[in-house]
């Protein structure tokens, strides 16, 4: 059997009958020269992980934390995942959220995994950098949900945790699951109202980082069931004054859904004096909303 063939194997048996998977073979991947080989068993192991196996033992052979910097720049983009439905992001990063939601490795592991990611990004600017490698795990986190929706609950725990980069990933990942989950299972997430609940909760934090990710979480709730932006309402209508203007935006989005008349003396005010161009434009297009529905 070549690599290639022994690889395929391997990854087929985690995505189908992740039971009968080899152990030994998936630790022989991750130990691997090649470093597509290696992919390959991160990918296994990621998926044999959620669905149950005990991977301690291939965790700590892989020594995920520490992988070199080509393996991610190598494995971008998507793979086909469950059935050639599911998508799987960077399948490194997969294997490293798949590890934390099934408790192979610590929360710290994200941290780790942020700061590889930012080094792709030397042209950013230190936020900027951050920025856009809290996002691409947290879609690497949230697709763990994606594959297995009882890790939600491992999801939702690291949101509480006492590392900031670790919250601002889980709540990253939260807004992934809000705006993806449909479009690959073809059915609403489960525990909407629970997770709208959550988003909601965000709204009050102290991180703006946390705020916008809780408005863009129930923005992409609201957008295919208005309703569950309606026992929120309060919550909402007290975010078109916050001081981070992305949250304002998707606030007054949110506001445009519902077609909330109480907002619209507020709306208007953003409307025409904002210092955001997009909170202007947002807060006109709601008012509109509002008014085509009198």
């Amino acid at each position: 059997m070549t690599v290639t063939d022994r690889t395929a194997s391997l990854r087929d048996a985690a995505r189908t009958s992740p039971g009968e998977a080899d152990l030994d073979a998936l630790v022989d991947c991750l130990r691997a020269d090649v470093a597509e080989e290696r992919i390959a068993g991160a990918e296994a192991l990621g998926l044999l992980a959620l669905a149950g196996r005990d991977v301690s033992a291939a965790v700590d052979a892989a020594e995920l934390r520490e992988w070199e910097l080509d393996l991610f720049e190598r494995s971008v983009g998507f793979t086909p995942g469950l059935d050639d439905e599911v998508i799987i992001p960077r399948t490194v990063a997969f294997a490293v959220c798949a590890s934390v939601v099934t408790d192979h490795l610590d929360p710290a592991a994200l941290v780790e995994l942020v700061g590889v990611h930012e080094r792709q990004y030397p042209e950013f600017d230190a936020d900027g950098r951050r920025y856009t490698a809290v996002g691409e795990v947290g879609w690497a986190l949230a697709s763990t949900v994606i594959v297995d929706e009882d890790r939600l609950d491992a999801l939702l725990a690291l949101l509480e945790h006492d590392d900031r980069t670790v919250r601002h990933v889980a709540a990253a990942a939260l807004s992934d699951v809000a705006e993806e989950y449909r479009s690959v299972h073809g059915h609403p997430v489960p525990r909407r109202e629970e997770l709208a609940d959550t988003a909601a909760g965000l709204l009050a934090s102290d991180d703006e980082r946390l705020r916008y990710r809780g408005a863009f979480t129930l923005y992409e709730f609201g957008m295919e069931e208005p309703t569950l932006l309606q026992d929120r309402l309060p919550r909402i209508r007290a975010a078109l004054d916050d001081e981070y203007y992305l949250v304002r935006k998707e606030a007054a989005g949110m506001l445009g859904f519902v077609g909330d008349e109480a907002s619209v003396p507020e709306l208007s005010r953003l409307a025409e004096s904002d210092p955001s161009d997009d909170v202007r434009t947002k807060a006109a297009d709601a008012l509109g909303s509002i008014r085509d529905g009198e």
